[in-house]
């Protein structure tokens, strides 16, 4: 993708960078499935980031994820660009919120509107899973 388009929305290079950066890291297969669905599938997971996840869950659930993303965020300054990337924590958030799909999806790997949905509707989760896979998440990736 053009680097001037990625400039633009910065939360859709973010959400590029969580497909082919640390899903494939972590689980490629898993990943090169995600990408064949095309871009639409980056539309849910740029709302989760924009919306910095107050949509998927539950405010007591948010507030709670929201605690770790700001407790754990790793200010790091970018002096050519100017910008901060102190929500880092939220990358892993999100990276865990991918793989905890991941059995539910490749069960029905080619129903497309399924698996859309199911990233635009995420399923009830406890905030503690998620929030402890994502540090796991971090300490494995840094």
């Amino acid at each position: 993708m053009d680097s001037t388009i990625l400039n633009i929305l910065p939360s859709l290079h973010k959400a590029k960078k969580l497909i082919y950066y640390y899903l494939d890291m972590h689980d490629f297969a898993y990943s090169v499935d995600i990408k064949g669905f095309g871009d639409e599938i980056y539309i849910p997971l740029v709302r989760w980031i924009r919306c910095m996840l107050a949509r998927e869950f539950h405010i007591s659930c948010v507030l709670t994820i929201w605690d770790v993303i700001f407790a754990n965020g790793s200010p790091l300054f970018n002096i050519d660009s100017f910008k901060s990337d102190s929500l880092h924590m939220l990358d892993f958030v999100c990276l865990a919120m991918i793989l905890l799909l991941k059995n539910d999806l490749m069960a029905r790997i080619n129903e497309k509107v399924y698996i859309l949905k199911r990233f635009s509707t995420f399923p009830p989760v406890e905030p503690t899973l998620i929030i402890s896979n994502a540090l796991k998440l971090k300490k494995e990736h840094l």
